[in-house]
């Protein structure tokens, strides 16, 4: 499986050529951006590496105290939706606030550090009590796909269709990077915030 994801990867890197560069949001304001998410999709290769058996998927971002640096804590149960939790932390920063907000790199300890934007924000929903109500996220060559929601349900009712749609006319529909549901149900069991 691993040669396969590698075959993959060095497949999807040889066509770049067809993708143009990725256009990220003009506008992100990170205290909006702040808080818990739910991962509502995500795509194949993350789906097979390392958020495999996942379930119930969340990603928390904070701003330290330097005001720039975005602490990061992914989470998810294994297996089951009440399944061993699994957890890292990480960092995030935008590469270039002023021109570029929608362009971060995030790193998580043991993997390597990227010099280029490798989470880039390409949707926001509207803002509901002042945070955005859902994110678009895909990374260079558009290789990943995630959409995160503040509200699980207010995002089946509101606005899942319109992401979706959003992924469609976007080029997200390749076997490697449209979205696929992940699991978020009434018994999902969440780490405290």
């Amino acid at each position: 499986m691993k040669v396969l994801l590698g075959l993959l990867l060095c497949a999807v890197a040889s066509q770049a050529f067809l993708f143009k560069k990725i256009k990220t949001v003009s506008e992100l304001d990170v205290n909006k951006y702040s808080g818990r998410w739910y991962e509502m999709y995500n795509s194949l290769i993350q789906r097979q590496t390392f958020e495999k058996n996942s379930y119930c998927t969340t990603a928390t971002y904070r701003l330290a105290a330097d005001g720039k640096t975005i602490l990061v804590h992914n989470s998810g149960r294994i297996s089951a939706p009440k399944g061993r939790l699994n957890a890292i932390n990480g960092t995030a920063y935008q590469t270039d606030a002023a021109n570029f907000p929608g362009e971060l790199i995030v790193s998580f300890p043991g993997t390597p550090q990227s010099k280029k934007a490798n989470y880039l924000v390409v949707k926001l929903g509207p803002e509901v009590n002042g945070e955005y109500a859902y994110t678009i996220i895909t990374s260079n060559y558009k290789a990943f796909t995630w959409i995160l929601a503040r509200d699980v349900k207010s995002f089946r009712a509101n606005y899942e269709q319109e992401a979706l749609e959003y992924l469609k006319n976007n080029g997200y529909n390749w076997f490697w990077n449209r979205p696929r549901k992940v699991f978020q149900g009434e018994e999902c069991i969440y780490p405290p915030m």
